[in-house]
């Protein structure tokens, strides 16, 4: 459930719209066994995500999930927490968002992003220790894929945040004041913030030698949903080499970590978070690294290979896959719901 103030109730069903659209990628892409929508909430009249009444917002958001009669689940999004979707499931049954497992599905979502990026290098044969990164919004995610990063040994991890404090991460080094993301030259641009972030001024301080910058980066792969502002700044980034993995392979963890929630809850209540995490970065490792080989490495290729990758709707749902993974990684499933399920 993403809240925000937009600025009308038809911008808030565009956004709805287009994020369904890149959720369907992403349940596709894994297979799931879901679908994919989007549930977004218009803050107006003068309501603001901190001023609006959690309590009555959550009664409302429950009985829209009971009239779809679980054809409609939900989780945690921008300016939803935890504690908001603990008052949901109080309400209905349809919430998906880790309640009860000490899994973090920020987490997740960040193991995605490391998952894809170790795909990448691994087709394209590449060091870490030799490749420069600029990690794009620092928050609950991006943080995460920052630190994962330096600990990986990249040569240069580069942070930057609407708010500077959140870029200062141990290992890492926060863009100057002043200083624009997109005149930074690095190999991969990872986007971890907003929306629609790569547009026409990005785009321009990546390929103007004024900038600074001076060129693209070669792979762009990050945990951001449609990260470029239009379909011509990806056309033009594409024809520049930038080689972009799909949000709906980096981006996936969350709805991975439900799949499991969903297929086994008792073993995803008990599981150690570290499998959870492990499994979706081989996944998602597996997924990027077969793109990139697909692609030949070219990023002009990679639309129109991208969907050979996605899962098959007769392959048996992801998050069913789970205790199969733990026993091959020498793992035991101690539930009886995993035992008899898989």
């Amino acid at each position: 459930m993403r809240l925000l103030s937009y600025p009308d109730q038809t911008s808030a069903i565009a956004d709805a719209v287009r994020l369904a659209e890149g959720m369907t990628r992403k349940h596709n892409c894994y297979n799931t066994g879901f679908s994919g929508a989007k549930l977004v909430v218009h803050c107006g009249g003068g309501v603001t995500p901190k001023s609006v009444d959690r309590l009555a917002l959550m009664e409302d958001c429950a009985d829209a999930l009971e009239a779809l009669r679980g054809a409609v689940w939900t989780g945690c999004d921008l300016n939803t927490t935890g504690s908001d979707m603990d008052m949901l499931v109080s309400l209905t049954p349809y919430v998906l968002a880790g309640l009860g497992s000490s899994v973090d599905t920020n987490v997740a979502t960040a193991m995605t992003t490391i998952g894809s990026i170790l795909g990448v290098a691994e087709a394209e044969g590449l060091d870490l220790s030799e490749q420069t990164f600029m990690v794009q919004g620092c928050g609950k995610v991006g943080s995460h894929v920052a630190r994962s990063l330096a600990a990986l040994g990249a040569k240069d991890v580069h942070t930057c945040d609407a708010v500077p404090s959140r870029a200062i991460i141990p290992g890492c080094t926060p863009l100057p004041p002043g200083s624009r993301w997109h005149s930074v030259p690095v190999d991969f641009l990872v986007p971890c913030g907003n929306s629609l972030a790569i547009d026409r001024v990005a785009l321009s301080g990546m390929s103007s030698p004024m900038s600074g910058g001076g060129r693209p980066p070669r792979y762009v792969v990050g945990a951001a949903n449609q990260p470029y502002a239009s379909g011509e700044v990806r056309d033009e980034m594409d024809k520049m080499g930038a080689l972009h993995v799909p949000e709906s392979i980096s981006s996936g963890g969350a709805i991975m970590a439900d799949a499991i929630e969903w297929a086994h809850p008792e073993l995803y209540r008990e599981v150690e978070p570290e499998l959870v995490y492990g499994w979706i970065r081989d996944l998602s490792r597996a997924k990027s690294s077969e793109l990139v080989v697909r692609a030949e490495g070219e990023a002009l290729n990679v639309r129109r290979v991208v969907e050979g990758v996605y899962e098959g709707e007769d392959t048996v749902p992801v998050g069913m896959r789970f205790p199969e993974w733990m026993r091959e990684n020498g793992h035991e499933v101690e539930t009886a719901e995993a035992k008899d399920g898989d």
